[in-house]
């Protein structure tokens, strides 16, 4: 079997008791399910301190932490498990695994505890040949994998020194089947104030028409999301795909009482 790739990426969720943070290795999504591992696992930790929002006090948070690579490596070693994710929230942290059947879950348990100490984790397991556990509570929809890609080059942006303040000049892509599906997106496109402009098919392009869109806009994460949720339900809407924005870094540099702007011209994040 091909060594598995991770792909970690984490997100904020709201369940029906409250906020939660999820962390989840995307990396499975294209080798799942795994016919040797049918049983998922999850072993829970109730938190001492949950706070008022079920998330874990900074404090208890940094402990858990401290002890996440012990608790996982005993049950990866135990019950011949592989992590998929793990949600904090509720009061709880819960890791999510899977495992063959009759794995040794009672042994696994146990070496948790022995390194949990003060804490009374427990696991439970329940036959799930087809990842469903992995599928529709872990792995994120394509709203909440829009939100990931825009964090991505926004956190680029700050890592150039970017502050993010400065409204500028935004490139986004969509890419359609049909020159006619990509002729409505980008009337629409137009209509909502896009500057837009549609390229034809190439072997690079793999036949699609691309459908290049500009407006002037923030890009900090609320506002930059808004509008690539705005633009992904569309070109879903007209057949198409969204596939992400790009945009120049723009610096503001102290100079005694006067800030400078620094517009790289030509150096681009690339879109996600």
């Amino acid at each position: 079997m091909a060594m598995h790739s991770e792909q970690w990426e984490s997100y904020p969720v709201e369940f029906e008791d409250g906020p939660a943070a999820v962390i989840v290795d995307m990396g499975w999504y294209e080798e799942m399910p795994q016919p040797g591992r049918t049983e998922s696992v999850c072993l829970v930790l109730p938190l001492k301190e949950p706070g008022e929002d079920g998330l874990g006090t900074d404090d208890e948070v940094g402990r858990v932490n401290d002890m996440d690579d012990a608790l996982v490596a005993e049950v990866v070693r135990l019950a011949d498990a592989v992590m998929v994710g793990r949600v904090r929230g509720g009061g709880r942290i819960e890791w999510f695994f899977y495992a063959p059947k009759g794995a040794d879950l009672d042994g696994a348990v146990r070496a948790v505890r022995a390194k949990a100490a003060g804490y009374a984790p427990e696991i439970y397991s329940q036959a799930d040949p087809d990842w469903e556990v992995y599928r529709e509570a872990l792995y994120p929809d394509e709203s909440t994998q829009r939100w990931i890609g825009d964090r991505s080059v926004v956190m680029k942006l700050e890592e150039e020194g970017d502050p993010l303040t400065e409204a500028r000049e935004v490139d986004h892509y969509a890419y359609f089947g049909e020159p006619h599906q990509a002729e409505a997106f980008a009337q629409w496109a137009t209509e909502q104030g896009f500057g837009a402009e549609s390229h034809e098919p190439t072997d690079e392009t793999q036949g699609q028409t691309v459908v290049h869109l500009t407006h002037e806009s923030g890009v900090d994460l609320p506002t930059i999301n808004e509008v690539t949720e705005m633009l992904r339900r569309q070109a879903e809407l007209a057949g198409g795909v969204y596939d992400g924005w790009e945009t120049v870094v723009v610096r503001t540099e102290a100079d005694g009482d006067d800030a400078a702007e620094e517009d790289d011209e030509g150096e681009e994040e690339d879109r996600d």
